[in-house]
């Protein structure tokens, strides 16, 4: 567990105390909202004494990609954030899973549409524990996603993700847990912060990574794990029907893992709970993000 008693963090250059961080409320970020971002996690290995930071190098090309789109003068080097983020956790003294996230913002007040020459990086890190069992309750959304040239959802970027804070929103008000976006055509994209896999006659299946869905690590890393498992998968388009004719569905992230889906617009999916191709994926998962499995070690950066 962290010793300190206030949680230390990186703050535009330099390792300080997460009570003196401070950012104008008329900074460029406030204003128009160009946050670019990225959350990984880092898993306890009691086997091995280490904390492992799991597809470190991954999500730092997926931050620089953010950064680049949304037309930053200044990208950080993945070497550096790595350096930076691995310092962070070690002051904390962890030793347990964390979450960490990180913020790239613009430092200089050129007005929107500019591209900002200099910019600030938040990296914070904390304590989360393993998540009890759970399953999802999902609703289909009534709003539609429409093409990439009006919401990139390639670019993970606080201004972008904005509208899955509605979506979520409606989802509780009605009684569900998450929310299934949708495209013009009626297909099935993602859930609000999170990519969807289906099991139908044995397939597992998910959207395609050119169907506007955020490239989820967590998705790419479960195609592989899949592979390894003998599971056979597919990309491609997924009807909203599908959703009430499936074996089995989960929901994966960074922040969620992997989370059976129990119903669809109050539908039951298969028998309500992780059907065998889910439970085969949780559990391999887990070993692979705890080190204990040594055909995907380069995923892994040992922070002791």
């Amino acid at each position: 567990m962290a010793t300190l008693a206030t949680n230390l963090i990186h703050f535009e250059g330099a390792l300080i105390a997460e009570s003196e961080a401070r950012i104008s409320p008329f900074s460029p970020a406030m204003a128009h909202g160009p946050v670019a971002y990225e959350t990984l996690r880092g898993y306890w290995s009691n086997a091995r004494s280490n904390l492992f930071l799991f597809r470190l190098h991954d999500h730092l090309t997926r931050l620089t990609a953010s950064m680049k789109i949304l037309r930053f003068g200044e990208l950080f080097s993945r070497e550096s954030i790595s350096r930076w983020i691995q310092e962070v956790v070690r002051a904390n003294h962890y030793a347990e899973d964390i979450h960490i996230r990180i913020s790239a913002y613009p430092l200089d007040r050129n007005g929107p549409g500019r591209s900002p020459e200099r910019s600030g990086l938040v990296i914070r890190a904390e304590p989360r524990p393993e998540r009890p069992p759970d399953v999802a309750h999902c609703q289909v959304s009534s709003w539609i996603r429409r093409g990439g040239d009006n919401h990139p959802a390639r670019v993970k970027a606080v201004s972008s993700r904005m509208f899955s804070r509605a979506a979520l929103a409606q989802a509780a008000m009605d009684g569900y847990t998450d929310l299934m976006m949708q495209d013009e055509c009626g297909k099935i994209l993602e859930a609000t912060t999170s990519n969807v896999f289906i099991v139908r006659h044995g397939i597992l299946a998910t959207p395609r990574a050119t169907d506007q869905i955020l490239e989820g690590i967590t998705r790419a890393t479960l195609i592989v794990v899949a592979g390894d498992l003998g599971i056979t998968w597919v990309e491609r388009p997924v009807d909203r029907t599908e959703l009430y004719d499936c074996q089995e569905a989960f929901l994966c992230s960074t922040g969620l893992e992997i989370v059976p889906i129990a119903s669809v617009d109050r539908l039951a999916v298969g028998d309500g709970a992780a059907g065998p191709i889910t439970e085969a994926l949780q559990r391999q998962y887990h070993s692979v993000v705890r080190g204990a499995a040594p055909l995907h070690e380069v995923w892994l950066t040992a922070i002791y």
